[in-house]
């Protein structure tokens, strides 16, 4: 029973994490004043910031947004640490918190990738697609990282546990 409450607590905990980041990531205090920090921080690189603009690689707005999102998805794993290390019952179970944060990156992930698919694979031509701004492009920037953070933490978490677990049973 206490398994089954940790597993559920943990699966809660997951989507609650997803949800918490996709309300700060969209919230417009967070955009206009990282957005402003991020366009500060690139104006002192201008060399750098004409390399992007020439190379075409990524839009400058596509950089703020990832940078954005990586820099809210690291304080995320953060506070995701320190649920962990106040609630040690959890770690034993935090595959479901992964499973939870991966269920909310589908709800935004499978619509736009659905469209990415009926517009590039069943379009007559045989090009590769560009690089154009496609939703499943602005989906990836923007919630991979969070997916990336917590797999990482938990998975971190989990290892540093095991390895407690069997120093005290040696």
């Amino acid at each position: 029973m206490y398994k089954l409450v940790c597993g559920i607590s943990a699966l809660v905990i997951g989507l609650l994490i997803f949800g918490s980041y996709d309300l700060v990531f969209s919230n417009q205090w967070y955009i206009s004043h990282s957005s402003e920090l991020l366009l500060a921080i690139l104006s002192e690189l201008p060399s750098f910031r004409e390399y992007l603009t020439s190379a075409g690689f990524i839009d400058v707005t596509q950089l703020i947004s990832l940078l954005q999102s990586i820099t809210l998805s690291i304080v995320f794993a953060i506070i995701f640490r320190l649920i962990l290390n106040t609630f040690t019952g959890l770690i034993s179970v935090v595959q479901y918190v992964i499973l939870g944060a991966f269920c909310g990156f589908l709800y935004y992930a499978l619509p736009a990738l659905i469209v990415f698919v009926d517009s590039q694979f069943f379009a007559n031509t045989l090009s590769l697609p560009s690089l154009a701004p496609n939703g499943i492009v602005d989906v990836l920037i923007w919630y991979l990282p969070l997916m990336i953070t917590v797999f990482f933490t938990a998975m971190s978490r989990r290892r540093h546990f095991a390895q407690a677990e069997r120093f005290w049973f040696k």
